[in-house]
């Protein structure tokens, strides 16, 4: 079974799988069901599994909290024609912002409203506007409203909070929107700000009644609809910065790569750390042909983004981990 195929939402919930190279290589896949768990689950998975392997019992014995006492199974689904994720015609492009970069991007994008915006605020906001004037030169110059959103891991936001370690499908969503007819709204810095805005909003509002689970149900269902509408463009974002992916260790030394499946799905980016965990972030970005012609020769992105760069610097090919 392919990790990433529609059997896979059938079938066994958690799939491994392990492909051994002629150079000595190894590559380690693992795909688990939505349906179990999020992005979290799989790093504690990951964690436990390795420490194991390392004979670190001490720490391989945490226990994984069940969140369904706080969080029964309720049914979240959302009309398939309005939350449909477009697969047709679509590239995917690898892209890498090495730290020095990033604290350029940084210090570009700061302002009044935020003086000290996070590594993850700047890169959004540099992939939205590139995605922003992509989408406008496809559309002949016809600025449409956008929409940015990311998933937010909800076990510390929750009331009370949860053990980082429950497992569980604990996630939400908060959203930044602009005009593209409001020139404030067009630079990075004012992306930022809304960026901002958007997380302070979530923070101070819906965060504070995750305990209810029609707010999640209602957030999800939103994000859905939003893809649907003809006058909005529209990112999905998932951030898996500063998950310690890195430090997965199964015996055979950390790995020299983690990366996941490229995303298939139109308009959706993933965010991870690089490497050397200096600060240094990748993303997958997935966009139309005829956008993602426009998005990878835009000036300002290339001024801080190297369009898949060769991993072979860092080192001998030892084993790599998708996700």
């Amino acid at each position: 079974m392919e990790m990433e195929s529609r059997k896979a939402g059938t079938g066994p919930f958690f799939l491994v799988q392990a492909s051994f190279f002629d150079c000595g290589g190894l590559a380690i896949g693992t795909c688990l069901s939505h349906k179990l768990g999020d992005a979290t689950t799989v790093r504690l998975i990951l964690k436990y599994w390795s420490a194991i392997a390392l004979g670190h019992h001490d720490h391989a014995d945490i226990p994984c909290l069940d969140s369904t006492s706080q969080f029964p199974p309720r049914d979240f689904s959302i009309p398939y024609s309005s939350a449909v994720l477009e697969r047709t015609r679509t590239v995917t492009r690898r892209f890498v912002l090495d730290a020095w970069k990033i604290a350029a991007l940084k210090a570009k994008v700061s302002s009044a409203s935020v003086p000290k915006p996070t590594r993850v605020e700047a890169v959004s906001a540099l992939i939205w506007r590139s995605a922003m004037a992509a989408w406008r030169s496809s559309n002949k110059g016809i600025a449409k409203k956008s929409v940015l959103t990311h998933t937010v891991n909800i076990r510390k936001l929750a009331e009370p909070p949860l053990p980082e370690n429950s497992m569980g499908n604990l996630i939400a969503f908060w959203s930044a929107r602009t005009d593209e007819k409001l020139e404030s709204q067009r630079d990075m810095k004012g992306l930022v700000v809304e960026l901002r805005k958007g997380k302070k909003k979530f923070s101070e509002n819906e965060a504070r009644r995750l305990g209810i689970l029609e707010v999640i149900s209602g957030l999800i269902k939103e994000a859905g609809e939003t893809r649907g509408r003809d006058d909005t463009n529209s990112l999905i974002f998932t951030s898996l910065c500063n998950f310690g992916l890195y430090e997965t260790d199964f015996g055979w030394g950390k790995p020299m790569w983690v990366t996941v499946p490229n995303p298939s799905h139109k308009n959706l980016v993933t965010m991870m750390d690089t490497r050397d965990g200096d600060g240094g972030v990748e993303f997958w970005l997935c966009l139309s042909e005829e956008d993602m012609a426009l998005f990878e020769r835009d000036p300002q992105l290339l001024e801080f983004a190297l369009p898949n760069p060769s991993l072979l610097p860092f080192g001998p090919l030892k084993w790599s981990s998708a996700l």
